[in-house]
């Protein structure tokens, strides 16, 4: 672990303030009934020495089922995670756990803090409220992001993953408004992930368990994997959550398996996984991708990307499949758009990086689609989305007449 690395630095707590140390973080993740708990019991009780506090969202359906170990300090939350560590701590009776925990972290009393995340909580929210300065008087000014650990059920993964349920389904909503998909979100916390713990394999079946073995292999092929029975397995300790060895993301937040494209597939036990990695610079047509995105894709285990459409040459689409739950969402506007006005990022690597995929009547415009699929017949799956593009004969209409298009796509702003 890099905590004595982490326990030297130091930050300043603003203007008059005295500098505070930075306690390092380990994030658990999983949906609920995974095991989350007991796998944070056995990490904390496997490290004797070491001083931990614990802090669990305990509001809503899923909730964990309590922690009665004396090891560590259980600090119990029912406001949103995120919420509880960004905000502003305040003199009021409800800021009283913040206060206290803040104080005993700023004070070196805690070698380690472990973040037990609600079910339908993305580990990428919590790593990046950590990871941005935040002014004021917060528990995020006194925490940095050391690891993260995916808890998940051998039992049901499978299951799961090929649900169409959303969270709001299950009742692990985070707002009103969130339409995120069960499977999506358990791909984002296996993607996301520096150990995955493979929980309840005395549940699992002999055909079950390498099997998930190799959609976990997959969707993260850098992380580490143990195999653990009530939380409790061969080498689950917390010298193995070190994100120094592991491949899991990019600086730019990509995950694993994204980023290794261009390298083999990991070796798989019980799939033949296929990948396609989609290139094209001409448009879709708005209908007939549509009708593409509301047909089955038989086999397909992820997907990720960046599209255009004919008649939004402005907007850059993203695409996020898992199982059979498809979400599309606005991504943002082309460096080449008409609203960005043909300006340049500011980032070298970012501008150098954008130089050389320039088209010259496309501009940034691209698609660009990587999908992971088992047992997948990829050169299908490539002439059913080349079927999707504009023809010769509508590519010569102009762009006029490609906003004129019939258009069935929710509008984004």
């Amino acid at each position: 672990m890099r905590a004595d690395e982490n326990r030297r630095q130091l930050t300043p707590h603003g203007p008059g303030m005295p500098e505070v140390r930075r306690v390092p973080v380990t994030v658990v993740c999983g949906f609920s009934g995974v095991g989350k708990t007991v796998v944070i019991d056995r990490l904390v009780r496997q490290s004797p020495g070491e001083r931990f506090a614990v802090i669990t969202h305990a509001g809503g359906r899923g909730r964990g089922s309590g922690y009665a170990y004396t090891p560590a300090t259980v600090c119990h939350t029912r406001t949103p995670m995120t919420t509880f560590l960004v905000s502003s701590i305040t003199t009021e009776r409800h800021d009283v756990l913040r206060h206290e925990l803040w104080q005993k972290i700023a004070a070196g009393a805690f070698d380690g803090v472990f973040l037990e995340a609600a079910g339908g909580v993305e580990p990428a929210a919590i790593v990046s409220v950590l990871n941005t300065p935040v002014p004021g008087y917060a528990l995020a000014d006194v925490m940095t992001v050391e690891a993260i650990v995916t808890v998940l059920d051998c039992a049901t993964l499978q299951d799961d993953y090929a649900s169409t349920d959303t969270l709001a389904a299950r009742g692990l909503a985070v707002d009103a408004g969130d339409d995120r998909s069960v499977a999506n979100v358990i791909a984002a916390q296996i993607e996301s992930a520096d150990l995955l713990v493979l929980n309840k394999t005395d549940l699992a079946s002999a055909q079950n368990l390498p099997e998930v073995h190799d959609i976990a292999a997959v969707l993260n092929p850098g992380a580490h994997r143990v195999e653990t029975c009530f939380g409790d397995g061969t080498g689950t300790t917390p010298a193995n959550i070190d994100a120094d060895g592991a491949d899991t993301a990019s600086a730019d937040g990509r995950p694993g398996w994204l980023c290794t494209l261009d390298r083999a597939l990991p070796r798989t036990q019980a799939y033949r996984v296929e990948r396609l990695v989609y290139q094209r610079r001409r448009p879709f047509h708005p209908e007939r991708l549509m009708r593409f995105i509301d047909t089955d894709w038989p086999w397909t285990l992820r997907t990720r990307g960046q599209f255009w459409i004919a008649s939004r040459p402005d907007w850059a689409g993203d695409i996020q499949q898992a199982g059979r739950s498809v979400s599309i969402r606005p991504f943002g506007y082309w460096w080449a758009s008409d609203i960005v006005g043909g300006c340049t990022p500011d980032e070298p690597t970012l501008r150098d990086e954008l130089s050389r995929l320039w088209h010259p009547v496309y501009g940034d415009r691209r698609q660009h689609i990587a999908v992971l699929g088992v047992d997948m017949d990829i050169d299908a799956l490539e002439q059913r989305l080349d079927a999707c593009l504009l023809t010769d004969a509508e590519l010569v209409a102009g762009w006029d007449r490609w906003r004129e298009l019939s258009d069935p796509w929710p509008a984004w702003g």
